[in-house]
């Protein structure tokens, strides 16, 4: 009881802390609750501390805390405030979830820094707002601090109890620092809180493309597309990688029906005219492709694919400074895109006699793959000939 107790203590620290119960998942998780927890649900409304709690129920503090404690710990209960005196802090209550409130709106409008500052508000009042700290996490995925991202998704599923949302989250944060076989985990975890949920296997599927696993990737945008129904409307993200995938399957037949479905239903949407663009160039139609290319890059002109690939289409044909000016947008917008672009540029620079910056970017571009042997022996050609 001890020990128990003192893992209690960590989730509900004080008698006076007031804790509200969400009904509605507690309703449709079809969980079964002790006897104690039973009794306990009806009396979670916020305005009850844990020692109304004991003295409401007659079952006594330990038995109290070890059944609230669980509630806690699945994601059913949270800390909505503490009492003061005699009466509940609603006056503070009330400033923190307007803060709360404020927090949510500037992150739906993109507005991270404001949305940052509201929710650390909030934590300063409340440092086990499951809200706050949720966005928070967001907000890091938003501005691509994809380790921060990690560390506050894990706190948060540590302290507050599992949760779908985190665990698709976490998962997409694992993929993007490189950790596959760790966002694959992290899903299974997520299936178990919602087994028909559609964003598994749609994050599944990229994990799988991730890893050269194109027709495993086509399964699971199958079961994707399964889980939405008929009537529901597949996301853009769903079009363009199962497109890729069936491109990277050698099936471009596929490939393009289904970015063009996607077109259909998201019109002018830039990642499936890039696509139909890399369906077009695969098939050697040149031309088709840069029209799509260049439609991509002016519907949203900050893709950086797009850029790239009009830049390696100059290339091909000769077209120097057009190459050259699209691949100096595409570095612009991400100076890590890769290698290769450096290298050209340096081949590009090259051949007008500009030595100097030829053999920055050839540097460069070491830097970003050491391991290339051609700019090396550019490098060495330069030197010998100096």
């Amino acid at each position: 009881r001890v020990d128990e107790w003192s893992l209690i203590e960590k989730k509900i620290q004080s008698l006076d802390w007031l804790f509200e119960v969400e009904r509605q998942r507690l309703e449709t998780a079809g969980v079964e609750l002790t006897h104690e927890q039973q009794k306990l649900v009806p009396l979670l409304d916020g305005s009850r501390s844990v020692q109304d709690l004991v003295d409401d129920t007659g079952i006594g503090e330990f038995d109290v805390g070890k059944a609230l404690f669980g509630l806690i710990q699945a994601g059913f209960a949270h800390r909505v405030g503490q009492r003061s005196g005699t009466e509940p802090t609603r006056v503070r209550e009330s400033d923190v979830a307007e803060r709360r409130n404020l927090g949510v709106a500037f992150y739906r409008t993109g507005m991270l820094e404001d949305a940052a500052r509201e929710f650390y508000r909030v934590l300063e009042a409340e440092p086990a707002d499951v809200v706050a700290r949720y966005h928070l996490a967001l907000v890091s995925l938003r501005e691509t601090n994809f380790r921060q991202a990690v560390r506050q998704l894990k706190a948060l599923i540590d302290d507050a109890g599992p949760r779908f949302g985190a665990f698709v989250n976490l998962a997409f944060a694992l993929l993007r620092l490189g950790r596959g076989p760790d966002a694959l985990l992290v899903l299974q975890e997520a299936e178990k809180l919602r087994p028909d949920a559609p964003e598994p296997p749609l994050l599944r599927g990229r994990i799988q493309l991730e890893a050269g696993e194109a027709i495993n990737a086509l399964a699971d945008f199958a079961d994707y597309r399964k889980r939405i129904g008929e009537d529901g409307e597949p996301s853009i993200v769903y079009y363009y990688y199962s497109s890729l995938a069936s491109a990277l399957s050698r099936n471009l037949v596929d490939a393009e029906a289904t970015a063009r479905e996607g077109l259909e239903r998201h019109p002018n949407a830039a990642p499936l005219l890039l696509m139909l663009g890399a369906v077009a160039e695969r098939r050697g139609e040149i031309d088709n492709a840069e029209k799509h290319y260049r439609q991509a890059a002016e519907e949203q002109p900050n893709l950086v694919q797009a850029h790239k690939n009009l830049g390696d289409l100059a290339y091909r044909r000769g077209l120097h400074e057009e190459a050259i000016e699209h691949y100096k947008r595409a570095i612009d917008l991400d100076p890590r895109l890769g290698d290769d672009v450096y290298s050209k540029l340096g081949n590009l620079h090259y051949k007008r006699m500009q030595k100097e910056e030829a053999v920055g970017y050839w540097r460069r571009a070491l830097d970003l793959n050491p391991g290339n042997q051609v700019v090396k022996n550019n490098l060495e050609i330069v030197a010998n000939a100096g």
